[in-house]
């Protein structure tokens, strides 16, 4: 039987007051750094606060390990994180959360 890699993708919503505020009270703004939040944001999710921000909320590998965090895209209102066992894991795209991904093909429906 093939090994399955576990691989995991969340969508933080920027548009949205609520979690804009949890989210500006969690990274710490530098005010001479020329990053947009949503970039600092960024920075701070790849080096660990997306555990933070949601806790139990991440998968964790067949050893109890935390799962990598290896890609981090910058879409329209969102920032999609994608996580995985190993250090790049293609995205099974029909099963994806990211509306990019699904949308064109609900037109057709």
């Amino acid at each position: 039987m093939k090994k399955r890699t576990i691989q995991q993708e969340i969508l933080l919503v920027l548009n949205d007051c609520t979690s804009n505020k949890k989210f500006l009270n969690k990274i710490s703004l530098k005010p001479g750094e020329n990053n947009t939040w949503v970039e600092q944001l960024e920075d701070a999710c790849m080096n660990g606060l997306l555990y933070e921000i949601l806790p139990g909320m991440i998968n964790k590998t067949r050893m109890g390990k935390k799962l990598l965090i290896w890609q981090a895209k910058r879409k329209t209102g969102c920032l999609e994180m994608e996580l995985g066992e190993m250090n790049y894991c293609e995205i099974d795209y029909p099963f994806s959360i990211s509306p990019n991904y699904f949308m064109p093909e609900k037109s057709l429906n």
